[in-house]
């Protein structure tokens, strides 16, 4: 028997495939050190919430940082209980997602295709780079796709299934757009229920839009999001207009924030992040146009619904003028959908697949081997040298990952020239922090002004200071001139200030 055949065989079972799945995404996840800003931004904030004992409010550094919802951070506060502090414990929120997001595509493909279409679809997102990459990122991109996914694949099994268990379908749908909420907002909810309307729209079942109602569906969805925006809202007044005007309205409708790119973006994204499978994605969509209805294994309710999910989440994320790599996530499983059953009949389907891993290998070796992490590779060799006493100090900067590496119990201080409001910053750290602080001024005490810090550093009893700063900073602010430089990575060094 063939390599070929034996590994079909191999994937018949669908316990051996989502295992090898599984084996394969957690294989590439622990190659590289955390990248920054995200990874270490969000890996910190969970990291606080473990050591704080708060997990009501996310912080970063001791900070309310009320961007996104609570949900990411809870999962991975507890795997890095479970785990300890490392690049596993920080991804494993992403990877479970991924596989969500697999096994959903797998459920929704196989009730309206066929198994081996199903079989197909997940080995196509196992084998293109975003999917990949995606789910190696601590951040909470994948953990809302996978929500999303979930939420549309339970809508339409609920829409072909018997009424007593479309009931429990819709239920599981309700619920899993409440995660979608708590995991980053409004999108967990619009996107599938948009999408829904769009495919029954296509379908020409408008009916199904008021069999999707559900008073139980929407109970779940109450109880599963609101106590914890209650409870937030009680903890720090105004956090509800701060989430859900500046936040998602604001960051939606306005061009104030990073990342402004055209309408082109997402396809340019998609066309590269999905290779090698988007190479056959016209010869896929005149094949499925041209077939006749009664075709074998052609399924216009997948295909419609396919082209509802892309469409919509397309559109939506392509209006703002902010864009990142990460919002398009939902539209991947989408590609799955749509590409799985013509791909699972593609002669040269294995080559593609086996093509398609070894693109996603290389990737993230290359990610692994470029990654600038100066400021955390410092961390990692003076973490030693540093006592629970010591004072670490980020000048004019923040280094996210810095304090996941050194496992602080306490603030950093961060030097600046603070004074401005938050709505006056641009989009970066700076930003972040005064918005904490304007929130909890008792828990701002670790933004202080240069001036402060010397009257800091020069009171009786003034502890050892550890200051990340970039080098030609020190070399031209006289407060760090002639300052014993402990060790350099790249641009940035370390400073050591003894009482």
């Amino acid at each position: 028997m063939s390599l070929a055949a034996r590994l079909s065989a191999w994937f018949q079972s669908p316990t051996r495939l989502f295992l090898t799945v599984a084996l394969w995404l957690v294989s590439l996840a622990i190659w590289r050190p955390l990248a920054v800003p995200d990874e270490g931004r969000y890996t910190d904030v969970a990291r606080w919430m473990l050591r704080s004992g708060d997990w009501i409010i996310p912080r970063l550094n001791g900070l309310p940082f009320l961007h996104k919802p609570v949900l990411y951070y809870w999962i991975e506060a507890a795997s890095i209980a479970l785990l300890g502090p490392n690049v596993l414990s920080a991804r494993v929120a992403s990877l479970g997602a991924a596989l969500l997001i697999c096994g959903a595509v797998y459920a929704v493909v196989r009730r309206l295709s066929d198994a081996h279409s199903a079989r197909w679809s997940v080995l196509l997102l196992a084998s293109c780079p975003i999917m990949v990459l995606g789910s190696q990122y601590a951040n909470l991109d994948m953990l809302v796709a996978a929500w999303i996914t979930v939420t549309v694949s339970l809508a339409a099994l609920a829409c072909h299934a018997e009424p007593q268990q479309a009931r429990w379908l819709w239920w599981g749908a309700y619920a899993s757009a409440g995660l979608g909420v708590l995991s980053k907002g409004l999108i967990g909810l619009v996107l599938p229920g948009a999408v829904f309307v769009l495919w029954a729209l296509l379908e020409g079942q408008p009916r199904r839009l008021w069999q999707s109602l559900s008073l139980v569906g929407a109970l779940l969805l109450a109880a599963i999001t609101l106590p914890w925006f209650w409870l937030a809202e009680q903890h720090v007044p105004g956090l509800l207009h701060f989430f859900l005007v500046v936040q998602q309205f604001e960051r939606y409708t306005e061009a104030g924030f990073n990342n402004a790119w055209g309408p082109w973006f997402y396809p340019l994204v998609m066309a590269i992040g999905l290779l090698p499978w988007s190479l056959i994605g016209w010869p896929a969509a005149r094949s499925a146009w041209q077939a006749s209805p009664t075709s074998p294994h052609r399924n216009l309710s997948l295909n419609r619904l396919g082209v509802a999910w892309l469409l919509v989440v397309l559109v939506f994320f392509s209006i703002p003028r902010s864009k990142l790599v990460g919002y398009i996530l939902p539209l991947v499983p989408a590609a799955a959908v749509l590409l799985g059953p013509w791909v699972a009949r593609w002669r040269f389907r294995r080559h593609a697949a086996l093509g398609g891993a070894l693109l996603c290998a290389v990737l993230v070796g290359i990610a692994a081997k470029t990654q600038n992490n100066g400021a955390t590779s410092l961390a990692s060799a003076l973490k030693t040298q540093i006592a629970l006493s010591d004072v670490v100090v980020f000048w004019n900067r923040y280094d996210y990952a810095v304090p996941v590496v050194l496992d602080r119990p306490t603030p950093v201080l961060v030097v600046d020239p603070w004074g401005r409001s938050s709505r006056a910053l641009p989009d970066n750290w700076r930003r972040e922090l005064v918005e904490g602080q304007e929130f909890e001024p008792a828990s701002g005490r670790s933004l202080i002004t240069p001036s402060q810090w010397v009257q800091q550093m020069q009171a009786p009893g003034a502890p050892t200071y550890w200051i990340w700063v970039d080098q030609a900073l020190a070399k031209s602010e006289p407060l760090l001139q002639n300052r014993p430089i402990v060790q350099r990575a790249g641009s940035v060094v370390v400073l050591k200030v003894a009482p």
